[in-house]
């Protein structure tokens, strides 16, 4: 017995260091991993430290009495490596922050000294740098288009525009194919993620191809949609033949899984 408790006086040393080390390293892990991914993400305080330096390049001291704002500490955008600042106007003292590379985002933030907005006496606004220095790809309809249209290639055309479009435009037709408007747009609207939305697969009314299967068995009839759904959603659908309602599953092809006998 004085055997064990010696063995196992020494054994236990051992297995600590070997847990705190095993801490250690997690620890290490873990922080070599949000280090990764700060490196990668813009915060509010990114944010402040880029117009910061911007202002005070341009003569503009900040200090205690300065205010930048408004700005959400949740706030998490892809990590910029070509920035553009430019006051929004020529009397303004709001700054719009243009990210052009790798991902373009745009953010606007007003900066105060006790109580009074910051306002640059020279340099360009916002527009007249992207006027001058950029062109953007944007997306708009050939034709008047109604809520609830499913935005097809013939109905769309891509346009060049110096008139910075806002990080939710969308730049290609075949980005904008299949989506579906969720308001009505005239023709040459420029179309963003705002008034587009992902059409569903199967919409209300649409006849849609109903599906049983067994054991040895494969059963199709034709039905129609009592509701909208997109794929994998339970819908309720009505047989054409009997007319009973149903519940089914939405699959590709416009099928439609229900889980009784038709």
């Amino acid at each position: 017995m004085r055997y064990i408790i010696c063995a196992v006086l020494l054994i236990l040393p051992l297995h600590v260091k070997a847990q705190e080390q095993s801490a250690d390293m997690s620890s290490d892990a873990l922080s070599h991993i949000e280090n990764d991914e700060h490196a990668n993400i813009w915060g509010a305080q990114d944010l402040k430290n880029a117009l910061t330096r911007w202002l005070g390049d341009h003569d503009v001291r900040v200090d205690e009495r300065t205010s930048i704002g408004p700005l959400d500490e949740r706030i998490r955008l892809e990590a910029c490596t070509s920035l553009d600042i430019a006051p929004h106007s020529a009397r303004s003292s709001s700054y719009v922050l243009h990210c052009l590379e790798p991902q373009s985002w745009n953010y606007v933030l007003s900066v105060t000294q006790d109580g009074r907005g910051v306002t640059m006496k020279h340099g360009k606004t916002a527009s007249a740098q992207g006027m001058q220095n950029h062109s953007w790809t944007v997306v708009v309809p050939r034709v008047s288009l109604p809520s609830g249209s499913t935005l097809a290639p013939q109905d769309l055309e891509e346009r060049s525009t110096d008139v910075y479009p806002g990080s939710g435009s969308l730049k290609t037709i075949a980005e904008a194919t299949g989506l579906r408007l969720t308001g009505a747009v005239s023709a040459g609207t420029v179309l963003t993620t705002y008034n587009v939305a992902k059409a569903p697969l199967v919409m209300k009314g649409e006849t849609i191809t109903l599906v049983a299967t067994g054991s040895g068995f494969d059963i199709s009839t034709p039905g129609t949609a009592e509701e909208d759904g997109y794929k994998g959603d339970l819908i309720t659908v009505r047989n054409l033949k009997t007319g009973t309602i149903l519940k089914g599953r939405v699959a590709e092809g416009k099928i439609i899984a229900v889980a009784s006998f038709l």
